[in-house]
């Protein structure tokens, strides 16, 4: 049954919207694509975890790059006026996890899916500055290189609002009117 703009409250929010569109919250569907599309990224591979073997995890699989190749590929992309890494700008990467928000509360999650699968770079919405990040410091010092490049929580759900002009008339119906209204990058980074 096609859903109409009616069916969905103001105040029922993103996530009533994506349970009734049967879309499972965490990375959504058609949100991946939202990321991998215009960023011209190659598709996400989902992959049994090995550190959690009841999941599939989407991974990018990317052809051999730096850190700061990626880095401002995404800046110029997203666009952004730059982004937070955390590790070393030359290090070569290759597997690419976007776990989302890493605040602290599945830490030990994010830890044990970089190590079991192999991940050397997560590209996160927001990140706190302790545990994950410490560890991916850490593991670079030791040479074992990892890297986290934090582009901002908004920054990231921009392309995704952008595909959602799309894919929401798509799925309710071509009467749902849907606009696009770039906010643009919210930081200034002050450097030395």
């Amino acid at each position: 049954m096609r859903k109409s703009a009616a069916d969905f409250p103001v105040t029922a929010g993103v996530t009533r919207i994506f349970s009734v569109l049967r879309l499972p919250m965490g990375v959504k569907t058609p949100l991946r694509n939202a990321l991998t599309e215009p960023l011209q990224l190659p598709a996400l591979r989902a992959e049994v975890s090995r550190a959690a073997p009841k999941e599939r995890r989407s991974f990018l699989l990317l052809p051999a790059t730096t850190v700061r190749e990626l880095g401002r590929e995404l800046m110029e992309k997203l666009p952004l006026k730059g982004i937070k890494v955390i590790g070393s700008l030359d290090s070569p990467i290759s597997k690419v996890w976007i776990p989302g928000h890493v605040m602290g509360m599945h830490d030990n999650d994010v830890l044990k899916t970089m190590e079991e699968d192999d991940i050397d770079t997560l590209i996160v919405f927001e990140c706190i500055d302790y545990t994950v990040t410490e560890y991916v410091r850490d593991s670079t010092q030791a040479g074992r290189p990892k890297t986290i490049l934090a582009v901002g929580h908004f920054n990231t759900e921009e392309p995704g609002m952008q595909y959602m002009t799309g894919y929401l008339p798509a799925v309710l119906g071509e009467g749902v009117s849907c606009s696009f209204i770039p906010s643009t990058d919210m930081y200034e980074f002050l450097t030395k």
